[in-house]
């Protein structure tokens, strides 16, 4: 009997034991950072058990699956649990929110769950995704593909990713739209895109206004930054300054049309006669006379990138440069023999040597009478000595000027880091803007530099007073 006894408590224990710690408040051990995963996992479960409808334990699941610190089993275990309580509200967040995911098990795992429960209505949100750039991972082998293929049996992926930009309906989604159109400009050959650009309802403003930049310019921005730069254009307000854009434009040639952008239009509106009648050719021969006999420093910056990452000499980068090219660094380069111009670069950059907490930044942009000039402006946020944040104030002048520019002026003898660095770089690809970099070589001495989007570089030479 005392055996049997014995055994009995042996047993309960170990079944305790089997069982783990019961929390007082498991729901507070979910989400803590203090705990593993398997602690979080085992809380979250007796979570469900004692309080299934506590809005604490909705709050904690979410904060599992949206904020960072967690494994891919936390927020598989969030997702189903989401799920489970309420789908509905779960796909509603998830179409705004799948775009803050980095942890792609998770977004697979979603993906996975959106074509077993057969959520063709969340395929808007699939699109999304599949416009986020994903490095060494080709469009064709991305799992959001394979789940648009799924969820839309019978069409290919450019017919749905299309509807999605289309937006017949004209629902108020501009997010998932310009996405869609991000990802045909990614996916599908020019003549393509212009082709089912045209067969696109006007029933958005988006839609129409890249029609009419196709048709008046010849042009069309590829990504969101683009599709606000062209909105910010065809505002009403700014009418006049479109209807001159596209008188400029139609008198150009096939040559000096070919690979215009966006970034090309105000320099052009602002260009001489002369300037813009001469050919592709003349304008690089006369760029080449002027730069090549100037000071140069063609070490990259060391900051975020190695000298070797990319070339600044003009010969180099030649063939790479489109007319529009041309004629932006040549009205740069005119503006650089601006007395006051010099003076107000080298006097910022004088502000910014001393200023620890931010590089300075700015635009070159036109005043009334049509001059380019210096126009700085303060960092959206100040993080660190070697980093310029831009400000919405800043981006929108640069809609209507020449070019961005930035200092790296921390030391007065800095050409170790007189060039744009990788971030530098991205940020004019992302924007596809004209950017400038000056460098302080000695107290007196700029060092100029002139960065486009895809990479290219060219050192213009020195600024002095």
């Amino acid at each position: 009997m005392r055996t049997r006894v014995l055994a009995g408590c042996l047993c309960l224990a170990l079944s305790i034991g089997a069982a783990g710690k019961t929390y007082d408040d498991p729901i507070a051990v979910m989400t803590s950072h203090e705990q593993d995963s398997e602690t979080r996992l085992k809380a979250g479960r007796q979570a469900e058990q004692r309080f299934p409808n506590d809005p604490r334990r909705i709050a904690a699941l979410n904060q599992m699956l949206w904020d960072r610190g967690y494994g891919s089993t936390d927020r598989q275990y969030a997702v189903d649990q989401l799920i489970k309580y309420d789908e509905a509200e779960f796909k509603l967040k998830l179409a705004h929110r799948i775009v803050l995911l980095q942890n792609w098990d998770t977004i697979e795992y979603i993906l996975k769950q959106a074509v077993e429960r057969n959520w063709t209505d969340m395929t808007p949100m699939v699109v999304r995704q599949y416009a986020r750039p994903a490095k060494d991972v080709p469009d064709a082998q991305r799992p959001e593909r394979a789940a648009i293929e799924k969820l839309n049996p019978g069409k290919n992926v450019t017919e749905v990713v299309f509807a999605v930009f289309a937006n017949a309906e004209a629902k108020p989604d501009i997010a998932e739209q310009t996405a869609a159109w991000e990802l045909l400009c990614r996916l599908t050959p020019r003549a393509e895109l212009m082709d089912l650009l045209g067969k696109a309802p006007s029933t958005t403003a988006m839609v129409a206004d890249l029609k009419t930049c196709a048709a008046e310019l010849g042009t069309l921005p590829t990504n969101k930054e683009g599709v606000l730069w062209l909105s910010y254009l065809r505002d009403p307000s700014r009418r006049a300054w479109w209807e001159s854009a596209k008188s400029r434009v139609a008198s150009l040639n096939a040559e000096q049309r070919k690979g215009l952008e966006l970034r090309h239009l105000p320099v052009l509106l602002h260009a001489e006669a002369s300037l813009l009648s001469k050919d592709r050719a003349a304008l690089l021969g006369g760029l080449r006379e002027r730069v090549q006999g100037g000071e140069h420093y063609l070490l990259a910056p060391i900051y975020d990138g190695q000298p070797q990452d990319y070339p600044q000499r003009l010969a180099e980068v030649a063939d790479q440069l489109c007319w529009g090219d041309l004629v932006v660094m040549t009205g740069l380069l005119d503006s650089l023999n601006d007395p006051a111009v010099r003076t107000a670069l080298l006097d910022q950059a004088e502000h910014d040597k001393t200023d620890t907490g931010s590089e300075h930044g700015g635009a070159l942009t036109y005043d009334d009478s049509g001059r380019l000039v210096v126009k700085e402006f303060p960092a959206r946020v100040r993080t660190h000595d070697l980093k310029f944040i831009s400000s919405p104030e800043l981006v929108e002048a640069v809609y209507t000027g020449a070019a961005h520019y930035h200092f790296h002026a921390q030391e007065h003898r800095n050409s170790d880091h007189a060039g744009p660095g990788r971030g530098d770089l991205a940020f004019a690809t992302r924007l596809n803007f004209n950017c400038m970099v000056f460098t302080f070589i000695t107290k007196e001495k700029l060092n100029a530099d002139y960065y486009q989007p895809g990479g290219v570089v060219v050192d213009l030479g020195v600024v002095t007073k």
